[in-house]
């Protein structure tokens, strides 16, 4: 499928902002052990999984405030929505859901998932995640058994201000870029 690409430029102070442009160079974050990879623009800089987690994804910090990851893992669910409401119900256990919806990830059925997260909410991995304002998450979640493994769930998603327009487009502009560049080996 041809896409225009998206190319972000990032400044200090001014954050990241989407830009078109044809021509970006690309590089690619590659995970052999879940059978994926992400075509990122070579400006999109990212942090890789520390222990116990090390090679399940990466994170995308978009702001002080914002974010974006790509995270695989074992599932014992063996459907679309049993994987989805675990997400929701262990990943994210104290925020509500507002939307959900039909979705694919690299031509593969998936859901998406929008959820509100009350302030002071701590998801287990970031402690100061909402803890001045409610944060709005966006989840894309796919549930495959690539070759030579068993059930796993991939996610994309994003995390930013429930109530901030402008870090709203720039990380979900980062999601995008992310969703887009997503492939399962074959």
């Amino acid at each position: 499928m041809a896409f225009g690409r998206m190319h972000l430029a990032c400044a200090v102070i001014a954050g990241c902002i989407a830009t078109s442009a044809l021509s970006a160079e690309l590089h690619v974050y590659r995970n052999p052990d879940y059978g994926f990879s992400v075509d990122l623009p070579g400006d999109i800089k990212y942090e890789t999984n520390h222990p116990p987690n090390p090679n399940h994804g990466f994170k995308i910090p978009v702001s002080a405030d914002a974010f974006v990851w790509v995270d695989a893992g074992s599932s014992d669910d063996q459907t679309l929505a049993g994987a989805a409401k675990t997400e929701i119900n262990v990943g994210w256990h104290g925020c509500t859901e507002v939307a959900r919806e039909p979705a694919h990830l690299a031509a593969k059925p998936a859901e998406k998932i929008m959820l509100s997260c009350p302030v002071g909410y701590d998801p287990g991995f970031d402690p100061g995640f909402a803890r001045r304002q409610r944060k709005r998450v966006l989840e894309i979640v796919a549930l495959e058994a690539p070759p030579g493994l068993y059930n796993t769930v991939y996610t994309i998603g994003a995390a930013y201000p429930e109530n901030n327009n402008v870090e709203q487009r720039k990380t979900t502009a980062v999601f995008d870029v992310v969703r887009r560049g997503f492939r399962f080996n074959e």
